[in-house]
């Protein structure tokens, strides 16, 4: 809100104090269903003559766990799947400390154009205390569950991951229980939900880009078929910042074969630099994949030791051979399927059959293409 439309009062007492501004940037993420471009405002920049806002507020607690949560979503037979909207935001900020969220925009975005001041008058994602007071809201929420006999929701919102909550129940029931009471009680106690995915059904639009699938912790969940799925990464050559990929990057859009992927990086510096940052792409905390991130460290522990330390350094071409292996490797179709397993999947034999077999690819990739340097085949 502009500063002039508060009450005088209210301006008064902010122009008595010291007023802080908060810098602003923008922040990409393209996995979001609904807000793919956002304002992050910074309150870790500081100034010659001040410190920096987040230097004198407390954080909190971190009790967030994305492994609690995902097993808690793989614990029971229906799994649900729900996004708090505009999570922060839904915290009003106590007046007394207004002066300290300002914000200065000018609307043509011309220097020499006198600056319209604004007052944020809720949390942001950015403020170092703005996670832990959101904590303590929804823990507040959940004894208001409970003493409201709503035990279920109370049970998904003690799993959530900041906005993201994903949990699993047993019942039919239980999913109907959800789905009747948890949007009017979320929205009663001003933090309103997204939309709800659940087990057996297609997901909605606002959690959903495909009509397919919902981000659950960095996995593709197929809601319908009850699947979670590693999400492959985008081979590319390029810079990307704060999830936006940068003018000019180069994606690989070939078939998947070991030349063309050979030929994409030609005239490409392999580094230590190249290979930490494509290797530690695959995100996999439930450990689906763990042979071939075994595989991706190894190679990066191979380029440390020849660089001695430096990012920038080319690698060998044996350790090139290998990173070329290991970026052909990761997009296959027939690994796809060892890389999607049903939402419920516990079993012994199953982990031992993928590892296996990632193991098994690992190996003969690697030996063949080792096989292919030496003899000069490539």
């Amino acid at each position: 809100m502009k500063l002039e439309d508060l009450s005088k009062e209210v301006q008064d007492e902010i122009n008595s104090n010291t007023r802080h501004f908060i810098a602003q940037t923008i922040a990409y993420k393209k996995s979001s269903a609904s807000t793919k471009t956002r304002i992050c405002w910074d309150s870790s920049r500081s100034s010659k003559q001040s410190a920096s806002l987040n230097s004198i507020l407390m954080k909190g607690a971190a009790e967030y766990s994305v492994a609690k949560m995902l097993i808690k979503f793989r614990e029971n037979k229906y799994g649900i799947s729900a996004d708090i909207s505009k999570f922060y935001n839904n915290l009003k900020l106590d007046a007394k400390h207004y002066h300290l969220h300002l914000a200065m925009w000018r609307p043509n975005l011309d220097p020499e154009e006198e600056a319209v001041i604004y007052v944020l008058l809720v949390h942001f994602y950015g403020i170092r205390s703005s996670g832990g007071l959101c904590l303590a809201a929804i823990k507040r929420i959940i004894n208001y569950a409970r003493e409201q006999n709503l035990e279920t929701i109370a049970r998904i919102l003690e799993a959530a991951y900041v906005d993201d909550c994903n949990s699993s129940v047993s019942t039919k029931e239980e999913v109907e229980t959800i789905k009747t009471n948890m949007p009017g009680f979320m929205r009663r106690h001003g933090f309103p939900i997204k939309g709800l995915a659940c087990s057996g059904e297609a997901p909605p639009d606002e959690l959903s880009e495909d009509g397919i699938s919902v981000n659950v912790a960095g996995y593709k969940w197929r809601p319908e078929k009850d699947e979670l799925k590693i999400i492959t990464p985008k081979i590319f050559i390029g810079k990307k910042n704060k999830g936006r990929y940068a003018p000019g990057t180069k994606f690989f859009n070939d078939e998947v074969t070991l030349e063309n992927i050979t030929n994409f990086f030609d005239g490409t510096v392999v580094n230590l630099e190249l290979i930490i940052s494509k290797t530690a792409e695959l995100y996999d905390p439930l450990g689906f994949a763990a042979p071939l991130k075994v595989f991706g460290n190894y190679i990066a522990r191979r380029a440390l030791i020849e660089s001695n330390g430096n990012p920038l350094q080319e690698v060998s071409q044996k350790t090139r051979q290998l990173f070329l292996q290991y970026t052909y490797i990761i997009p296959l179709k027939i690994l796809q399927i060892f890389l999607t397993v049903k939402r419920l999947s516990f079993k012994p034999y199953f982990y031992i059959l993928s590892y296996s077999f990632c193991i098994i690819l690992v190996v003969l990739r690697m030996g063949w293409g080792l096989i292919q340097y030496y003899y000069g085949i490539l």
